[in-house]
């Protein structure tokens, strides 16, 4: 669900850059589970290829978060945190059951 966060993310971002402050960022990110703007730009279905998705989880530095670590690097090595993460977490292939965060009623009716 990243790797579709930060795809989306980008291409509404195309025009304009990304938010320059915090608050401009959190203004353009939903909270855990809340619906989106149903007045926002639809991302065309074509941003989402397999290379694309892949290469969204690759550079996905923010899944750190989900262990308690950050990265300290200025420009931040993606292969070699991708990496440590697969490698000590299973980042890429452990999976656990869950609810299909695709289907529309795993969060509720708008």
């Amino acid at each position: 669900m990243n790797a579709v966060f930060f795809i989306v993310s980008n291409w509404r971002w195309r025009d304009n850059g990304p938010p320059t402050s915090p608050e401009e960022l959190a203004a353009h990110i939903p909270e855990h589970g809340e619906a989106e703007d149903p007045e926002a730009e639809e991302v065309p279905l074509g941003e989402f290829t397999v290379d694309r998705l892949r290469e969204a989880d690759r550079l996905n530095v923010a899944a750190l978060k989900t262990w308690g670590l950050t990265c300290n690097q200025r420009t931040p090595d993606v292969d070699a945190i991708h990496a440590f993460l697969d490698d000590r977490y299973g980042h890429s292939t452990d999976d656990v059951d869950h609810a299909d965060p695709l289907d529309p009623g795993t969060w509720g009716s708008n």
